[in-house]
């Protein structure tokens, strides 16, 4: 590890040492270190570490700071990805792979009319899908789906491209507001390959 990263995991701890919640040892130190910061890259540790910083009272868990590490992959969370799918045979949209799976085990919820239920299947099946790509170190793959309604068809294309590129751009925009350096990152691959 370069003296900068470490650099970077020093103030990540600074930042964390002086937040609320237990008393900082150097066991709680291990547990950190070792359970998330050697894990990814140290930017966005660090962007993730001061995310919370402005979100939580107390220290963030372990588990919160990877929470919030998966959230930047470019995949929506499981309600905006409710929102997001075509609910009926007509309709086009920009889906994810995950959005797509979960949509088969809802579909004939869907078709019949009952809503609750199949956001419910939905859902469940999305959130097992996604833990299941990141765990696989995934990347989010955006892809389009055709209904038959011709007209949505260019809006769907436009929508694919925007979703494609849009993350990456959120994800710069996050790193420049907390004055973290991402760039020559490859964002893709670092989120995808060090999500496990």
């Amino acid at each position: 590890m370069a003296k900068s990263d470490h650099d970077t995991i020093r103030q990540c701890f600074t930042i964390l040492r002086q937040m609320r919640g237990e008393p900082w040892t150097d066991e709680v130190a291990q547990l950190y270190l070792h359970g998330f910061y050697t894990s990814v890259p140290p930017q966005l540790a660090k962007l993730v570490t001061l995310m919370l910083l402005r979100q939580l009272k107390f220290r963030p868990s372990v588990a919160e700071l990877w929470e919030l590490y998966h959230s930047l992959d470019g995949r929506p969370g499981p309600e905006q990805a409710w929102a997001m799918y075509p609910k009926t045979e007509d309709a086009s949209g920009a889906v994810t792979r995950e959005m797509h799976q979960a949509a088969g085990a809802a579909w004939d919820l869907m078709m019949s009319g009952d809503m609750i239920a199949a956001r419910k299947a939905f859902i469940e099946a999305y959130e097992t899908a996604v833990r299941r790509a990141r765990a696989d170190a995934k990347p989010a793959e955006w892809e389009i789906t055709l209904g038959w309604d011709t007209a949505g068809r260019d809006r769907a294309r436009e929508l694919l491209r925007e979703r494609r590129d849009a993350w990456r751009v959120n994800l710069r925009s996050l790193a420049a507001r907390y004055g973290v350096e991402i760039e020559g990152m490859d964002p893709v691959t670092a989120i995808a390959g060090e999500a496990r």
